[in-house]
């Protein structure tokens, strides 16, 4: 858990308690010394309080006392300190003192009668008085300041808490001298675990640790990132599959993950077990699963050895990943070398049984989605995809502006790999080729790859330096063969060296030839990402992907204009009341227009306008749409927020009038352009 900040006094303050505490130690030391007859008898004229009585007198030295000693505490600890929170705590105790000696010096004078003539006041009196006011203010000031109050106060962080990383360097990150980073460098990091609570993205239980509940407002950024991947994968080839949650143990066995990754994994067991468990259970299913089933000709299913065959396997894995199901995929048909490369993706969720003390946020979690995607090719294409899913890695982290900001390593053979040393051999420099095609700068991880081959890792920082590994390429020999996977193939003995041949004979004959699998994820877990995003956002989230991306504002709550604001609602949603009224009708069709996907709410309290818009900005609207009545009248709305875009000739805007239909064109293409 990161250090918490200190947060350094302001200037100003500083300036006040350096000017006040030494007066504040000159009066505690007088006071302590003398009697308050014998102390205004030495300034001005004769002492004007009667003699004091001994209770009175021990407290006067008894504040005295206090006085001095908090003058020397702060003078001596606290700006050694420089902490405005060790600051407040003291203040807040010195306050104590400053009220009773108030009522103190009331009391000496004859009663408040007296004390709120100021004409009667000696010079002194006007001296004291004046300190003793001037304590009290900058007191009570710095303990009610706050550590977020922006603009006043500015954070110190320790070293270990550095800014979102702004660098794809492998060497360590140095610090960057522009003003700009050097005032960044000084805030407070954000955490995406208060911001997901702040904003209301998603919340936790301790029903289902591990396992991240997303509310409407993490839905929509999480499902806009879905969708986002999904119209890439038109560009780059993909075809987006649904697979099982769940599959028996016999297939997990095959691909190696049970013996290699069985602690990662969630073992579930089905109905006959249970039974087996509770024999407490109805008689006809205690009969279902004692009775061994009878083969016959006539079965429908084939008898053999293959446990995944047997009907009674009641043993099954949560799936931690999806490369067995689609190697079932690949299999479920004959499949010719024409055919390669063949492109699966699936986002279906994933399971895997991380350890709780690790569980954080939505950066480690236990169930998770992940773009995960399968490429099967031919030996001699290995290259062109991986740079090719390398090149899609670039693409999609530049639109979410983080392309300056990741790394790259390669991680090698770890001791409890499968397959042979040279096909390791083969794979891990066919990465490296890759990495040094790609022209960035990469790493190396030894012994960090997964059991069935090496991968490239894309690594980012957290707020607080923290390194996730988020996207990765893996290249994988072992699974194919694992799972007979094969296609048919001329020259097959060229074709699974990647070599190429114009042997007529040998391109006469045709054979099978296993295909290299290459698995790939380029958000990797969505919801790490997200938390990736919150945080380098802190929040302020650009247009296309913000869940509140424009609130409209009434200036008044008359039905004119609450019915007005309704109707620009639903013209920047895409529907309005025709539709509406053919849906109730019972229209084929309801004639419907097609959403337009936007956010948009409405803000008809009755509430004043600036009021209204600076919680709309605090909550992180993109566009505030005020209506009122002359908007009504003119058929249009006006328009401010962070994300107006520049007029045309570039200049940037505060405001901006525009019909309805304009702000909804306008801001689909805010979206369409990924702003």
């Amino acid at each position: 858990m990161p250090a918490k900040a200190s947060v350094a006094i302001p200037r100003f303050f500083r300036l006040m308690l350096t000017t006040i505490e030494p007066l504040s130690a000159l009066n505690g030391g007088l006071l302590a010394l003398y009697s308050p007859a014998q102390l205004t008898s030495m300034v001005t004229r004769s002492a004007p309080f009667p003699s004091p009585s001994p209770a009175t007198a021990f407290l006067y030295t008894s504040l005295g006392g206090a006085w001095l000693f908090f003058a020397v505490i702060g003078a001596v600890v606290l700006r050694v300190l420089d902490d405005v929170r060790a600051w407040r705590v003291l203040c807040a105790a010195m306050l104590v003192s400053d009220v009773v000696a108030t009522m103190a010096v009331v009391q000496a004078v004859g009663g408040w009668d007296e004390w709120v003539d100021v004409r009667q006041w000696a010079a002194e009196e006007w001296a004291a008085n004046v300190v003793t006011t001037g304590m009290v203010a900058v007191r009570v000031t710095m303990v009610q300041l706050r550590a977020s109050r922006a603009g006043i106060l500015r954070p110190r962080l320790s070293a270990s808490l550095r800014p979102f990383s702004t660098s794809r360097s492998v060497s360590s990150r140095p610090p960057i001298a522009s003003s700009a980073s050097s005032k960044a460098s000084t805030a407070t990091p954000p955490d995406h675990r208060t911001l997901g609570v702040q904003q209301q993205l998603f919340t936790t239980s301790p029903y289902s640790p591990g396992s991240p509940l997303f509310l409407p407002n993490g839905a929509t950024i999480f499902n806009r990132l879905v969708e986002f991947l999904r119209k890439q994968y038109i560009y780059y080839g993909f075809d987006e599959v649904i697979t099982p949650t769940i599959y028996k143990r016999a297939l997990w066995e095959r691909s190696g993950h049970w013996d290699n990754y069985a602690d990662d994994m969630y073992a579930v067991t089905g109905r006959a077990h249970h039974h087996q468990q509770h024999p407490g259970t109805s008689a006809a299913a205690s009969a279902a699963t004692s009775v061994q089933h009878a083969h016959t000709d006539a079965c429908s299913h084939t008898h053999g050895s293959d446990p995944a065959l047997d009907p009674d396997a009641d043993d099954f894995g949560l799936k931690p990943m999806n490369c067995p199901g689609h190697c079932l995929l690949f299999a479920s048909q004959a499949r010719s070398y024409r055919d390669l490369p063949l492109r699966f993706a699936d986002f279906s969720p994933l399971h895997r049984n991380e350890v709780s003390g690790s569980l954080s946020g939505l950066t480690r979690v236990r169930r998770f989605h992940q773009d995960d995607g399968h490429i099967f090719c031919r030996p001699a294409q290995v290259e062109q995809e991986i740079s090719r899913t390398l090149e899609f890695v670039r693409v999609v982290y530049g639109v979410l502006r983080l392309g300056v900001e990741y790394r790259l390593a390669l991680s090698t053979r770890p001791d409890n790999f499968i397959g042979s040393v040279d096909e390791w051999d083969r794979a891990e420099a066919a990465l490296q080729r890759a990495l040094d095609a790609s022209g960035l700068p990469w790493t190396v991880n030894p012994g960090d790859g997964a059991f069935y081959g090496p991968k490239i890792d894309i690594i980012l920082r957290d707020s607080d330096g923290k390194e996730h590994q988020t996207a990765t390429v893996q290249l994988d020999f072992q699974l194919p063969k694992r799972f007979n996977l094969e296609y048919q193939a001329p020259a097959p003995e060229y074709e699974a060296r990647g070599e190429t041949t114009q042997d007529a004979e040998a391109l006469a004959h045709y054979g099978p030839v296993a295909p290299v699998m290459v698995h790939r994820a380029v958000l990797g877990s969505v919801e790490r990402l997200m938390a990736l995003l919150i945080e380098k956002t802190g929040g302020r989230w650009p247009f296309w992907l913000n869940p509140r991306q424009a609130l409209i504002l009434t200036v008044k709550d008359t039905p004119e204009i609450m019915a007005y604001a309704q109707r620009v609602h639903d013209i920047l949603e895409g529907h309005d009341e025709r539709a509406r009224q053919a849906v109730a009708a019972g229209e084929v069709g309801g004639g419907f227009r097609q959403p337009t996907g936007l956010s948009v709410e409405i803000d008809g309290r009755a509430e004043s306008v600036g009021r209204k818009v600076g919680e709309a900005r605090k909550k992180g609207y993109g566009l505030v749409v005020i209506v009122g009545e002359q908007d009504v009248a003119n058929g249009v709305v006006s328009v401010s927020g962070r994300d107006l875009p520049a007029d045309e000739n570039g200049a940037v805007r505060k405001k901006a009038e525009m019909k309805p239909e304009e702000l909804r064109d306008m801001m689909l293409e805010l979206a369409a352009t990924f702003r």
